[in-house]
Protein backbone atom coordinates (compact mmCIF):
# COMPACT_ATOMS: atom_id res chain seq x y z
CA UNK A 1 0.00 0.00 0.00
CA UNK A 2 1.41 3.45 -0.91
CA UNK A 3 2.43 5.69 1.99
CA UNK A 4 -0.14 8.33 2.89
CA UNK A 5 1.55 11.70 2.58
CA UNK A 6 -0.21 14.41 4.54
CA UNK A 7 0.29 18.17 4.61
CA UNK A 8 0.67 19.29 8.23
CA UNK A 9 1.16 23.09 8.13
CA UNK A 10 -0.64 26.10 6.79
CA UNK A 11 2.03 28.69 5.90
CA UNK A 12 3.87 27.99 2.65
CA UNK A 13 7.62 28.59 2.52
CA UNK A 14 9.29 30.11 -0.49
CA UNK A 15 12.20 27.72 0.02
CA UNK A 16 11.71 25.29 2.91
CA UNK A 17 14.83 23.52 4.16
CA UNK A 18 16.72 22.04 7.13
CA UNK A 19 13.99 20.21 9.10
CA UNK A 20 15.16 19.21 12.61
CA UNK A 21 13.20 17.28 15.24
CA UNK A 22 13.57 18.70 18.76
CA UNK A 23 12.93 15.80 21.21
CA UNK A 24 12.99 17.98 24.31
CA UNK A 25 10.19 20.23 23.11
CA UNK A 26 8.47 17.66 20.88
CA UNK A 27 8.48 20.06 17.92
CA UNK A 28 9.75 20.19 14.35
CA UNK A 29 11.90 23.15 13.34
CA UNK A 30 12.67 24.14 9.76
CA UNK A 31 13.65 27.26 7.87
CA UNK A 32 12.51 29.33 4.91
CA UNK A 33 15.86 30.21 3.36
CA UNK A 34 14.70 33.08 1.16
CA UNK A 35 12.38 34.73 3.69
CA UNK A 36 14.86 34.45 6.56
CA UNK A 37 12.33 32.75 8.82
CA UNK A 38 12.41 29.87 11.32
CA UNK A 39 9.23 27.79 11.51
CA UNK A 40 8.08 25.64 14.42
CA UNK A 41 5.41 22.91 14.29
CA UNK A 42 4.11 21.16 17.45
CA UNK A 43 2.28 18.03 16.23
CA UNK A 44 0.64 17.15 19.57
CA UNK A 45 -0.97 20.58 19.83
CA UNK A 46 -1.26 21.16 16.10
CA UNK A 47 0.21 24.64 16.54
CA UNK A 48 2.59 26.62 14.34
CA UNK A 49 4.90 29.54 15.01
CA UNK A 50 7.22 31.66 12.89
CA UNK A 51 10.31 33.56 14.05
CA UNK A 52 11.44 36.25 11.60
CA UNK A 53 15.23 36.46 11.65
CA UNK A 54 15.86 38.70 8.62
CA UNK A 55 18.93 37.47 6.70
CA UNK A 56 18.72 34.36 4.53
CA UNK A 57 19.02 31.19 6.63
CA UNK A 58 20.63 28.18 5.00
CA UNK A 59 20.52 25.71 7.87
CA UNK A 60 19.48 25.18 11.49
CA UNK A 61 20.82 22.97 14.27
CA UNK A 62 19.93 22.43 17.92
CA UNK A 63 22.34 23.67 20.58
CA UNK A 64 23.01 22.35 24.05
CA UNK A 65 20.80 24.33 26.40
CA UNK A 66 17.90 24.67 23.98
CA UNK A 67 19.01 27.50 21.68
CA UNK A 68 19.05 27.22 17.89
CA UNK A 69 22.18 27.60 15.79
CA UNK A 70 21.47 29.35 12.47
CA UNK A 71 23.77 29.64 9.45
CA UNK A 72 22.80 32.94 7.81
CA UNK A 73 24.18 35.47 5.35
CA UNK A 74 24.97 37.59 8.43
CA UNK A 75 27.03 34.76 9.91
CA UNK A 76 26.37 32.11 12.56
CA UNK A 77 23.62 33.21 14.94
CA UNK A 78 22.46 31.79 18.27
CA UNK A 79 18.68 32.16 18.50
CA UNK A 80 16.60 32.00 21.67
CA UNK A 81 13.38 30.32 20.48
CA UNK A 82 11.48 31.72 23.47
CA UNK A 83 12.14 35.36 22.68
CA UNK A 84 13.07 35.12 19.01
CA UNK A 85 16.22 37.13 19.66
CA UNK A 86 19.34 36.12 17.72
CA UNK A 87 22.93 37.03 18.62
CA UNK A 88 26.05 36.41 16.50
CA UNK A 89 28.68 33.85 17.41
CA UNK A 90 32.15 35.37 17.44
CA UNK A 91 33.52 33.41 14.49
CA UNK A 92 34.76 34.44 11.03
CA UNK A 93 32.05 34.09 8.41
CA UNK A 94 32.94 32.24 5.17
CA UNK A 95 30.06 33.84 3.23
CA UNK A 96 31.43 36.21 0.58
CA UNK A 97 29.15 38.57 -1.38
CA UNK A 98 26.95 36.60 -3.77
CA UNK A 99 27.11 33.45 -1.66
CA UNK A 100 24.78 32.00 0.95
CA UNK A 101 24.67 28.96 3.21
CA UNK A 102 22.70 25.95 2.03
CA UNK A 103 21.92 22.96 4.26
CA UNK A 104 23.90 21.80 7.27
CA UNK A 105 23.92 19.26 10.06
CA UNK A 106 25.88 18.24 13.17
CA UNK A 107 28.17 15.22 13.00
CA UNK A 108 28.34 12.54 15.76
CA UNK A 109 30.82 14.71 17.72
CA UNK A 110 28.57 17.78 17.63
CA UNK A 111 30.44 19.77 14.96
CA UNK A 112 28.24 21.83 12.63
CA UNK A 113 28.88 21.07 8.94
CA UNK A 114 27.35 23.54 6.50
CA UNK A 115 27.91 24.37 2.85
CA UNK A 116 27.83 27.54 0.78
CA UNK A 117 26.61 28.17 -2.75
CA UNK A 118 26.19 31.08 -5.14
CA UNK A 119 22.75 32.71 -4.91
CA UNK A 120 22.29 32.00 -8.63
CA UNK A 121 23.78 28.49 -8.35
CA UNK A 122 26.81 29.38 -10.47
CA UNK A 123 29.12 26.36 -10.67
CA UNK A 124 31.96 25.70 -8.24
CA UNK A 125 31.59 28.86 -6.17
CA UNK A 126 30.86 27.20 -2.83
CA UNK A 127 32.56 25.03 -0.23
CA UNK A 128 31.75 22.75 2.71
CA UNK A 129 32.73 24.13 6.14
CA UNK A 130 32.86 22.79 9.67
CA UNK A 131 32.28 24.80 12.86
CA UNK A 132 33.72 23.07 15.94
CA UNK A 133 31.86 23.36 19.27
CA UNK A 134 34.58 23.25 21.97
CA UNK A 135 35.76 26.39 23.74
CA UNK A 136 36.07 29.96 22.57
CA UNK A 137 39.39 29.35 20.84
CA UNK A 138 37.86 26.62 18.69
CA UNK A 139 34.74 28.66 17.95
CA UNK A 140 36.91 31.36 16.39
CA UNK A 141 37.94 29.04 13.58
CA UNK A 142 35.74 27.69 10.83
CA UNK A 143 37.53 25.03 8.80
CA UNK A 144 37.01 24.56 5.07
CA UNK A 145 36.63 20.82 4.48
CA UNK A 146 35.81 20.58 0.78
CA UNK A 147 36.03 22.89 -2.24
CA UNK A 148 34.91 23.75 -4.78
CA UNK A 149 31.25 22.75 -4.57
CA UNK A 150 28.22 24.06 -6.46
CA UNK A 151 25.02 23.32 -4.51
CA UNK A 152 26.03 21.90 -1.14
CA UNK A 153 23.14 19.86 0.21
CA UNK A 154 22.31 16.67 2.11
CA UNK A 155 24.49 15.31 4.92
CA UNK A 156 24.23 12.07 6.91
CA UNK A 157 26.48 9.82 9.00
CA UNK A 158 26.42 6.08 9.55
CA UNK A 159 25.49 5.03 13.09
CA UNK A 160 29.10 4.20 13.99
CA UNK A 161 30.26 7.51 12.52
CA UNK A 162 32.71 5.79 10.18
CA UNK A 163 31.03 7.01 6.97
CA UNK A 164 29.79 10.46 5.97
CA UNK A 165 27.36 10.83 3.07
CA UNK A 166 27.21 14.11 1.18
CA UNK A 167 25.28 15.59 -1.72
CA UNK A 168 26.45 18.33 -4.06
CA UNK A 169 23.25 18.50 -6.08
CA UNK A 170 25.04 19.60 -9.25
CA UNK A 171 26.86 16.25 -9.40
CA UNK A 172 23.62 14.22 -9.15
CA UNK A 173 25.54 11.93 -6.79
CA UNK A 174 25.47 10.84 -3.18
CA UNK A 175 29.12 10.65 -2.21
CA UNK A 176 30.50 8.57 0.66
CA UNK A 177 33.65 9.34 2.66
CA UNK A 178 35.58 7.53 5.34
CA UNK A 179 35.05 9.72 8.40
CA UNK A 180 37.31 10.20 11.41
CA UNK A 181 34.90 11.20 14.19
CA UNK A 182 37.61 12.33 16.61
CA UNK A 183 39.44 14.55 14.13
CA UNK A 184 36.55 15.41 11.81
CA UNK A 185 38.55 14.33 8.75
CA UNK A 186 37.30 13.08 5.40
CA UNK A 187 39.06 10.52 3.18
CA UNK A 188 38.49 8.07 0.34
CA UNK A 189 35.66 9.75 -1.58
CA UNK A 190 33.54 7.38 -3.66
CA UNK A 191 30.12 7.41 -5.29
CA UNK A 192 27.45 5.61 -3.25
CA UNK A 193 24.50 6.55 -5.49
CA UNK A 194 24.38 7.95 -9.01
CA UNK A 195 20.90 9.48 -9.41
CA UNK A 196 19.31 9.22 -12.88
CA UNK A 197 18.20 12.58 -14.31
CA UNK A 198 14.58 11.49 -14.70
CA UNK A 199 14.29 10.99 -10.91
CA UNK A 200 14.92 14.66 -10.10
CA UNK A 201 17.90 16.23 -8.35
CA UNK A 202 19.09 14.84 -5.00
CA UNK A 203 18.66 17.47 -2.27
CA UNK A 204 18.38 17.06 1.52
CA UNK A 205 18.61 13.63 3.17
CA UNK A 206 18.59 11.64 6.37
CA UNK A 207 19.54 8.10 7.40
CA UNK A 208 17.39 5.42 9.05
CA UNK A 209 18.21 2.75 11.63
CA UNK A 210 18.82 0.19 8.88
CA UNK A 211 21.48 2.35 7.25
CA UNK A 212 19.37 3.38 4.24
CA UNK A 213 19.30 6.99 3.03
CA UNK A 214 16.05 8.92 2.55
CA UNK A 215 16.59 11.62 -0.06
CA UNK A 216 14.31 14.46 -1.18
CA UNK A 217 14.37 14.74 -4.98
CA UNK A 218 14.04 18.36 -6.08
CA UNK A 219 12.07 18.53 -9.31
CA UNK A 220 11.21 14.85 -8.98
CA UNK A 221 8.04 15.05 -6.81
CA UNK A 222 9.31 12.29 -4.56
CA UNK A 223 11.34 11.08 -1.59
CA UNK A 224 13.44 8.01 -2.36
CA UNK A 225 14.93 5.47 0.02
CA UNK A 226 18.37 4.46 -1.26
CA UNK A 227 20.66 1.57 -0.32
CA UNK A 228 24.10 3.26 -0.23
CA UNK A 229 25.91 -0.10 -0.25
CA UNK A 230 24.44 -1.12 -3.62
CA UNK A 231 23.37 2.22 -5.05
CA UNK A 232 19.82 0.94 -5.53
CA UNK A 233 16.48 2.65 -4.98
CA UNK A 234 14.52 0.65 -2.39
CA UNK A 235 11.33 2.72 -2.27
CA UNK A 236 9.84 5.78 -3.95
CA UNK A 237 7.25 7.94 -2.19
CA UNK A 238 5.39 10.33 -4.55
CA UNK A 239 4.47 13.86 -3.47
CA UNK A 240 1.82 16.31 -4.71
CA UNK A 241 4.50 19.00 -5.24
CA UNK A 242 7.52 19.19 -7.52
CA UNK A 243 10.15 20.89 -5.39
CA UNK A 244 10.71 18.47 -2.50
CA UNK A 245 13.71 19.80 -0.57
CA UNK A 246 14.67 17.88 2.60
CA UNK A 247 13.53 15.35 5.19
CA UNK A 248 14.12 14.18 8.76
CA UNK A 249 12.74 11.64 11.20
CA UNK A 250 10.51 12.98 13.96
CA UNK A 251 7.87 12.11 16.52
CA UNK A 252 8.32 10.52 19.97
CA UNK A 253 9.55 7.27 18.38
CA UNK A 254 11.33 8.94 15.44
CA UNK A 255 9.18 6.87 13.11
CA UNK A 256 7.58 9.63 11.04
CA UNK A 257 9.32 11.33 8.16
CA UNK A 258 8.86 15.11 7.92
CA UNK A 259 9.50 16.64 4.51
CA UNK A 260 9.99 20.27 3.47
CA UNK A 261 9.17 21.73 0.06
CA UNK A 262 9.39 24.97 -1.90
CA UNK A 263 7.55 27.30 -4.25
CA UNK A 264 10.73 28.85 -5.59
CA UNK A 265 11.32 28.10 -9.26
CA UNK A 266 7.68 27.36 -10.06
CA UNK A 267 5.83 29.25 -12.78
CA UNK A 268 2.52 30.95 -11.98
CA UNK A 269 0.70 28.07 -13.69
CA UNK A 270 2.64 25.50 -11.65
CA UNK A 271 1.80 27.32 -8.43
CA UNK A 272 -1.88 27.17 -9.33
CA UNK A 273 -1.53 23.43 -9.97
CA UNK A 274 0.55 22.84 -6.82
CA UNK A 275 -1.34 24.67 -4.11
CA UNK A 276 0.56 22.79 -1.40
CA UNK A 277 4.02 23.76 -2.69
CA UNK A 278 6.16 25.17 0.12
CA UNK A 279 4.29 23.37 2.88
CA UNK A 280 5.55 20.82 5.42
CA UNK A 281 4.55 17.18 4.85
CA UNK A 282 4.68 13.97 6.85
CA UNK A 283 4.28 10.23 6.30
CA UNK A 284 4.98 6.94 8.07
CA UNK A 285 7.98 5.29 6.35
CA UNK A 286 7.79 1.97 8.22
CA UNK A 287 11.22 2.45 9.76
CA UNK A 288 12.65 4.81 12.37
CA UNK A 289 15.64 7.13 12.44
CA UNK A 290 18.24 8.37 14.92
CA UNK A 291 18.01 11.47 17.14
CA UNK A 292 19.93 14.46 15.83
CA UNK A 293 23.12 15.45 17.61
CA UNK A 294 23.08 19.01 18.99
CA UNK A 295 25.92 21.44 18.43
CA UNK A 296 28.35 20.58 21.21
CA UNK A 297 27.62 16.83 21.20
Amino acid sequence: MPERVECVTGPAATLGESPVWDPERGVLWWVDIVEGAVHRFAPEQGTEETIDIGPMIGALALMEGGALLLATTDGFLECDPGTGEAAPLEVPVPVAPGLRFNDGKCDPAGRFWVGTMHVDALPERGALYCLAPGGDAQRKEVQKKMAPTTISNGLAWSRDGAVMYYIDSATREIAAFDFDVEAGRLANRRIAVDVPEEMGTPDGMTIDREGALWVAHWGGSQVVRWDPARGEALRRVPFPVTQVSSCTFGGPRLDRLYVTSAREGLTEKQREEQLLAGRLFRFDPGVSGWPVVPFGG
